[in-house]
């Protein structure tokens, strides 16, 4: 398979993390749709922070109530910054806007997809391997699972500011009949910082360029469709692949939890109680009754 117009190729950010002063992390916040700012801890708060909120779209905010040196981490995922596309913010614009609020990108993650590859786990591997580019030594290959159930190739650490990930995104959707594999640079510290002080003021074939000089650097197999995904000037755009976040999944996911938190926290108040009223209250003025 030697035809690159055969291939189809798409770019898309799958991730983005990035830590703002408190001003910056408000007015970013609110970009994003988070108008207040409570005090009780509504998510998972990451290392280093003592309050987090969760949004409907899956973006996590974090601060600490004590130390306003930490700042304000906000967390985007891949679900996340599908459903903004939905809403017409793609990742391009959020990246600009993190950057407009004095953010600093702390990781995101380049994602290119093959499809009609015919990439495969046996293609993916040390010996295929293409000559090392980069500083330092080259990336260990570690692959795991198989290619009838599905596999990820991981080159380098995940502790270091750059790893890649190659996956059969097909299977890991349950899409067993489909030739679709993603192509991962999870980007941290200084080359993420890079990246989000480039990106926003790049158009977006630019990014693309750069992406996969990103990724040329950190590793390559010797693969024709490998090959032609890091070099193609006709990468399509996309948006992250898989199930959007919906409402009613947050609702169960995060909601639920964090209302029985309450309950036991609080045993003697009414939680239950006041929930279901607001909940009455916003029903009736929806023209609904819950009996």
């Amino acid at each position: 398979m030697s035809d690159e117009n055969i291939f189809e190729f798409a770019f898309t950010v799958d991730w983005l993390s990035a830590t703002f002063d408190e001003y910056g992390g408000q007015k970013f916040a609110r970009k994003i749709g988070y108008l207040g700012w409570a005090s009780d801890v509504k998510g998972v708060p990451p290392r280093g922070y003592n309050t987090a909120v969760e949004l409907e779209t899956g973006a996590l905010i974090a601060w600490h109530t004590e130390d306003r040196r930490q700042g304000v981490h906000v967390k985007l995922s891949g679900s996340t910054l599908r459903w903004y596309l939905t809403k017409g913010v793609d990742w391009h614009t959020m990246m600009k806007w993190v950057k407009e609020c004095h953010g600093r990108t702390s990781r995101v993650d380049l994602a290119i997809d093959i499809k009609k590859g015919g990439l495969k786990l046996e293609h993916c591997n040390k010996k295929n391997l293409l000559p090392y580019i980069g500083k330092g030594r080259t990336p260990r290959v570690l692959p795991v699972g198989t290619q009838e159930e599905g596999w990820t190739v991981y080159v380098g650490s995940r502790t270091s500011q750059k790893c890649l990930r190659v996956y059969d995104k097909a299977k890991e959707q349950k899409n067993f009949g489909d030739d679709y594999i993603r192509i991962e640079l999870e980007c941290k510290e200084e080359i993420a910082h890079a990246v989000g002080f480039e990106f926003p003021s790049m158009d977006k074939s630019a990014c693309v360029a750069m992406a996969q000089t990103l990724i040329r650097q950190h590793a390559g197999f010797n693969h024709p469709a490998y090959i032609a995904a890091m070099s193609s000037k006709t990468v399509e755009l996309s948006i992250p692949q898989g199930k959007a976040k919906d409402t009613v999944g947050w609702l169960v996911s995060v909601a639920a939890p964090s209302l029985a938190k309450q309950m036991e926290k609080y045993p003697n108040e009414d939680i239950l109680g006041e929930f279901m009223n607001a909940l009455r209250r916003e029903l009736s003025e929806r023209g609904f009754r819950l009996e």
